[in-house]
């Protein structure tokens, strides 16, 4: 299904025409507020290029998870987190890990590509669909694997190659919960399987229909509610209003 060059759209009608054709099969879709982003762990980003491996991006979530630990971070509720817990944990707070934000919801990703980047005004923004269903590519991270290994094990080759992993949380917090986010990582790049620009002068108009079929968005937040940072610049004041009210309730 890979397409040769990604459709510009401005509307949500035709965001929608491109996004029927992933109605078959099991996708996870990434909203990006920039067009030259490309997938990439956040820790893999900060590293040098000629540093970008699989070998130094296990190191650095390895000393990421010492540290918090030594710290005494691997604790919430009373409840001992796993190495994925804790990076998740920390990747909500800020930190660089591993993980990648993937989303089941299509449109959560829409509503992430029309907010305004940070690095160019004016940018377009980006939806990736990657298809998750491929066993030969992606392994699901069961409960006994998410309890009993550590970071390390996610990062070993299997018949010579890295293999990636799924990971969907159940209960961490409510950001991770109703954006019905899906950690992707390992040691391998993210096979995409279609994009789609979303043009800049088309950002507010989605936003704005986006809000008009609230109901189809009403679980999608982007930001914590707990005080360490603000609501996400660029939404429209109405929707962030329902998006907080949605945070509230679920709370």
């Amino acid at each position: 299904m890979a397409e040769e060059k990604p459709p510009r759209v401005r509307s949500l009608t035709r965001f929608l025409k491109w996004a029927a054709q992933f109605e078959n099969g099991e996708y996870l879709f990434r909203g990006v507020s920039n067009d030259t982003y490309e997938i990439q762990a956040s820790a893999s980003r900060r590293l040098d290029k000629e540093d970008r491996n699989p070998v130094q991006l296990l190191k650095v979530n390895q000393d990421l998870i010492d540290k918090a630990r030594l710290l005494g971070h691997d604790r919430q509720d009373g409840h001992q987190l796993s190495a994925l817990e804790l990076l998740a944990q920390l990747q909500h707070y800020g930190a660089a890990t591993c993980l990648i934000d993937f989303m089941r919801n299509a449109l959560v990703a829409l509503w992430m590509a029309c907010q305004q980047s940070t690095r160019r005004k004016n940018a377009n923004g980006k939806v990736f669909a990657v298809r998750s269903d491929n066993r030969s590519q992606f392994r699901n991270v069961t409960p006994q694997r998410l309890k009993d290994e550590e970071i390390e094990f996610f990062f070993r080759k299997e018949n010579g190659r890295f293999p990636l992993y799924q990971w969907q949380p159940k209960y961490q917090n409510n950001r991770i919960i109703a954006q019905q986010s899906v950690f992707v990582f390992g040691g391998a790049d993210v096979p995409v399987e279609a994009e789609c620009i979303i043009l800049a002068g088309g950002k507010d108009g989605i936003l704005t229909s986006l809000d008009k079929i609230w109901v189809s968005l009403k679980r999608a937040f982007i930001p914590t509610l707990t005080g360490s940072r603000a609501c996400t610049p660029g939404i429209s004041h109405t929707l962030r209003q329902k998006l907080l009210t949605s945070c509230n309730a679920e709370l």
